[in-house]
């Protein structure tokens, strides 16, 4: 390792050797890339005090690691040893980059009128970036495919190091990049774009250019590997956001689920429309890989119940819980992965007395699910009791029946359905209860216009109340004919048949 001692003919002299072994320990071992990185800056800094006018050193350094760099330009992708060297360049010039700004820093405190705030500082490791910049953008145009593909890697791999470097590189370097995202070897386009999304910027003249290329490579590039690529490093704003969900539907697996684990996570789903976030949890809960299912649910139960300060209501009330079809699915999926978010709910005679759709939907889930695994304390434990059920059930009835605003009457139609659905998981101990649960059954399954869900859900609810078999029979035989002579349905006998159909399908 070099010492830390003014340069001198010796410095220059010693490259040869000493570049060389800093290079081969890099490439043995996986860490010490910043130790070997800090090494070439002293040296690289000796150097050049060894000649600071002509730069005859500085010059000479250069030379010796572009000699170095060039013996692993060629080696196949994956090679251990070569991506351990290339790991150290980014490294090294990332470490230049940030000695350069403590140094600017440094004499910004105690000379303000050499280094200003406007002023575009020259550094030993600013000219070596741009000499490196170009000689890559050199193999940008190699015949040898492992040679453009290394020279992308490096690039990618330092390009959010660069610092201040001159503007006509700078549109160099996308252009050139911007050739190399069409390349016909993806692993080429896989480092092309990763360096091109880092280099986005809605500032600049060619923002908008460099974002649409990205966006045609995430829709249309064969390569899952390189949409992943693209995926995973693309700026997300709203513009490119829309597309990004597109990938949901990705036809590689490990896109969808790094979409699922590895994106979505970090950004607030308030940002996205309730449309966007229905599609997306429909997309995750209902693909045919189960990988991809558990990163979805991840992504619910551990991001998105973050950004809604761990409150499921508020989480919920984020979806549209009334038209939803699958919200449903989505509790359940996260009851399953988190159990503790069921066991840690109560709900307290507020709470019933105070029903939006949203606490309904949750009550529902819950009781769903311990329903499915036959837990009968936790049953017990939320369900109320049978005459309470019915007193919500009449007073949601008739908010429904009395209400003439045709917004709100879908809610009330929701909050009865999930109370039916809550009631069939009922065991009826009560016989009072039992008895105006009945009544009740009975008068509501002869409501005009009763959706065709809500008969299903009455006619199991009078099933279970019924004595035997015989006595559900006789039940529904009277209800049917109760059905049949009601005068608001008479007057249409195509009504009258599909009435009584629906109820005949619910008693099989």
């Amino acid at each position: 390792m070099p010492s830390k001692k003014k340069g001198g003919p010796d410095t220059i002299a010693s490259l040869r050797s000493v570049v060389p072994s800093i290079f081969d320990a890099a490439q043995r071992s996986a860490t010490g890339h910043r130790k070997h990185a800090v090494a070439l800056h002293t040296l690289q800094t000796q150097c050049h005090d060894v000649d600071a006018e002509e730069l005859t050193g500085e010059d000479a350094f250069n030379k010796e690691f572009i000699r170095n760099l060039n013996k692993v330009l060629g080696i196949k992708k994956r090679e251990p040893s070569a991506d351990k060297v290339v790991k150290l360049v980014a490294t090294f010039v990332q470490v230049s980059h940030e000695l350069d700004m403590q140094a600017v820093a440094k004499a910004k405190q105690t000379d303000d009128d050499v280094f200003s705030a406007d002023t575009d500082v020259d550094t030993v490791s600013s000219r070596f970036v741009e000499l490196l910049i170009k000689y890559l953008l050199q193999g940008f145009q190699a015949k040898e495919k492992l040679t453009r593909m290394r020279c992308c890697q490096i690039v990618a791999m330092s390009v959010t190091s660069l610092g201040e470097i001159d503007e006509q590189l700078y549109f160099d370097l996308i252009k050139k990049l911007a050739e190399r995202i069409r390349d016909k070897e993806a692993s080429i386009r896989v480092h092309a774009a990763i360096a091109l999304s880092k280099l986005q910027s809605g500032e600049d003249e060619d923002g908008g250019q460099v974002t649409e290329a990205l966006l045609s490579l995430l829709q249309h590039d064969p390569s899952a590997e390189v949409r992943r690529a693209v995926l995973l490093n693309i700026e997300k704003n709203p513009s490119t956001l829309p597309f990004v969900l597109e990938r949901a539907r990705d036809v590689d697996p490990t896109n969808r689920k790094c979409l699922f684990l590895k994106v979505m996570p970090s950004i607030d789903y308030h940002l996205l429309s309730i449309e966007d976030r229905e599609r997306l949890l429909a997309a995750g809960v209902n693909d045919r890989d189960i990988n991809v299912k558990r990163a979805c649910v991840r992504m619910v139960g551990e991001s998105w119940l973050t950004f809604a300060e761990e409150n499921l209501l508020e989480l919920t009330s984020s979806l549209d819980v009334v038209d939803s079809p699958v919200a449903s699915k989505v509790l359940q999926a996260l009851f399953m992965s988190y159990p503790e978010i069921p066991e840690n709910l109560q709900f307290d005679n507020d709470t019933w007395d105070s029903l939006t759709p949203e606490m309904i939907f949750i009550i529902r889930s819950i009781l769903e699910y311990y329903y499915e695994r036959k837990d009968a304390d936790q049953i017990d434990k939320h369900l109320p009791e049978v005459m309470k059920l019915a007193q919500l059930l009449e007073s949601f009835g008739s908010k429904f029946e009395n209400e003439e605003n045709e917004e709100l009457r879908p809610d009330f139609e929701f909050v009865i359905h999930q109370l039916l659905l809550i009631a069939k998981m009922s065991d009826f101990p009560d016989e009072l209860g039992r008895r105006q649960m009945l009544t009740l059954m009975r008068k509501m399954i002869l409501v005009p216009e009763i959706p065709e869900n809500n008969i299903e859900a009455i006619t199991d609810i009078i099933r279970k109340l019924s004595i035997n078999e015989q006595d559900f029979i006789r039940i529904m035989v009277e209800v049917v004919s109760d059905v049949r002579e009601m005068p608001s349905i008479v007057d249409s006998s195509v009504e009258q048949d599909a009435a009584t159909e629906a109820l005949l399908i619910s008693m099989k």
